[in-house]
């Protein structure tokens, strides 16, 4: 705890000065967007058939989701927006697109069993297939 409040005093005594880069919230250039191509990349990409964007927003990471894993071979996009207007927005924006589900809460109706998650860094989730 006491070495991150020291990290943010830091940053904030240091970025004034030039000394510390401010964060760098374009996914283009943050790496980011860097994950979704790893991802295609990957030959353990072929056991999965679904990306969750959890916290969707308005589904900026789905799109860029889609255009990098899609031609990979993954054709299940959930996204996951518990804010109602974001929820909407999601859904108008994808509304043309039937391999995208927007779901402002992501619960399972069975009891038993599971979805096995597989994180694969910088926040994405991939689903295995099959589970």
């Amino acid at each position: 705890m006491w070495i991150k409040e020291y990290g943010k005093a830091k940053a904030r005594l240091l970025r004034p000065l030039g000394f510390e880069p401010a964060r760098d919230t374009d996914p283009e250039r943050n790496g980011e967007y860097r994950l979704l191509e790893w991802l295609a990349s990957l030959s353990e990409r072929k056991q999965y058939d679904s990306v969750i964007d959890v916290g969707a927003n308005m589904g900026e990471w789905t799109a860029a989701a889609i255009a990098r894993l899609k031609p990979a071979g993954i054709g299940r996009f959930l996204c996951v927006e518990p804010v109602p207007h974001f929820a909407q927005t999601v859904r108008t924006r994808f509304a043309a697109n039937p391999e995208v589900v927007c779901r402002e809460v992501a619960l399972s109706d069975t009891d038993g069993g599971f979805i096995e998650i597989t994180s694969a860094g910088g926040g994405a989730r991939v689903i295995e297939s099959g589970r």
